[in-house]
């Protein structure tokens, strides 16, 4: 790796023999893109206007190319990656894909997502990759970059799958772009698989916590459901970091129009990364309905307090019915009012209004048993007289 005049980092992998390893980086990036003889990777790392520069020097850009590969700019300080869909566009001599392989940082706690470009032609490859941009948890935090030297994939990964794939081309038949797209977008699905399952443990530990604070504050209650909110938002930026089937079609037209009879190898692994991508999606809706269903959850659990709730008020004011109308009799202001002015009458009204109340609640209470009860005993009737 070293840096380019242009302010961007540039790394040169899998090159042809015909490379000279001590000359000018510049000179062999330019070689490179030029010269039909040479083959290889270029892995360029930057701001967007140092990669534009670089571009703009190396390759001889057609306006409708210009306008996919540079106008797609990267997301700004405080701009949700997704908001440039991934892409994938064939011209007459390269292929165009745009992707946004994630990692995940302080155990869930931060979806880091890389927007990366991907420029394949016949017998070359420069992937462009944007500084990492962090997809926050908490929504009330906004989307900042991710000061860290981690590698969202590993480049060695991906070399070893581009020679995999390399060997069973045919013999003379150039592919080396496409291979190198093909194992680069495969390693964004997987990032989505793996930022998926780190999500699906979160729902998880958060249906634990909905049901342990069942009976907490409602200022608990809030920061749950601010949590699910927040997940069910970074879902649904999931689904649109790595190509659909559809845009995986595009990959083998242009240049690679002809993949399937040249090329075995790459035709399978397009073919599985259109299966990857649509079981990517099925996983991203299984973990949505998940979260809805714990979503659900919240609200019955909340539904059974403000039953339980209400069934207190309602048992509190029927035992205190009575008594109150004995108080309000005897609140009224007539002489001839019975007991009235009996020394003990007071004593003998506050014991009696406290027996029916106790009464009334047994009652309530015998009455209630008894109803759970019957449903029970009603079934295993109907159960023996079918027998």
């Amino acid at each position: 790796m070293g840096n380019t005049r242009w302010g961007c980092d540039a790394t040169l992998r899998m090159m042809s023999d015909h490379d000279d390893p001590s000359g000018p980086l510049e000179d062999r990036m330019q070689r490179l893109v030029s010269d039909q003889g040479m083959q290889g990777w270029l892995d360029l790392k930057g701001e967007q206007h140092q990669l534009e520069e670089a571009l703009t020097e190396l390759v001889q850009w057609s306006p409708s190319m210009r306008e996919e590969v540079l106008a797609g700019r990267a997301a700004k300080l405080g701009e949700d990656p997704p908001n440039l869909p991934p892409k994938a566009k064939a011209f007459a001599h390269v292929v165009f894909a745009r992707a946004y392989p994630l990692r995940v940082v302080n155990d869930g706690e931060i979806l880091a997502a890389e927007q990366v470009h991907v420029i394949a032609a016949e017998a070359f490859a420069i992937t462009l990759r944007f500084p990492q941009r962090r997809w926050q948890v908490d929504p009330a935090t906004t989307v900042d970059p991710v000061r860290s030297t981690e590698e969202v994939f590993d480049c060695a990964k991906v070399e070893q799958e581009i020679l995999d794939l390399q060997r069973q081309a045919a013999p003379g038949v150039e592919m080396f772009g496409l291979a190198v797209a093909a194992a680069v977008l495969d390693k964004v699905v997987d990032s989505a698989f793996d930022t998926l399952t780190t999500l699906r443990a979160r729902v998880d530990e958060l249906e634990q916590d909905i049901m342990d604070t069942a009976h907490a504050v409602r200022s608990q209650g809030t920061h749950l459901l601010r949590q699910t909110l927040a997940i069910r938002k970074n879902l649904r930026m999931i689904r649109w970091t790595f190509l659909p089937a559809d845009e995986i079609d595009e990959l083998v037209s242009g240049p690679f129009r002809d993949v399937d009879r040249e090329s075995r190898g790459v035709r399978f692994r397009i073919a599985d990364l259109r299966r990857e991508a649509d079981r990517a999606v099925v996983a991203v809706r299984d973990v949505i309905e998940q979260i809805e269903h714990t979503v659900e959850l919240s609200n019955a659990l909340k539904a059974d307090r403000l039953n339980d709730t209400i069934y207190t008020l309602t048992v509190v004011a029927t035992v205190l019915l009575v008594p109150t109308l004995i108080a309000g009799i005897y609140g009224m202001n007539f002489d001839g009012l019975p007991g009235a002015h009996y020394r003990h009458g007071f004593w003998l009204t506050l014991v009696g209004m406290i027996a029916l109340a106790t009464a009334i609640w047994f009652g309530i209470h015998v009455f209630l048993d008894r109803q759970d009860k019957e449903p029970g005993a009603r079934s295993r009737s109907r159960g023996s007289q079918q027998r």
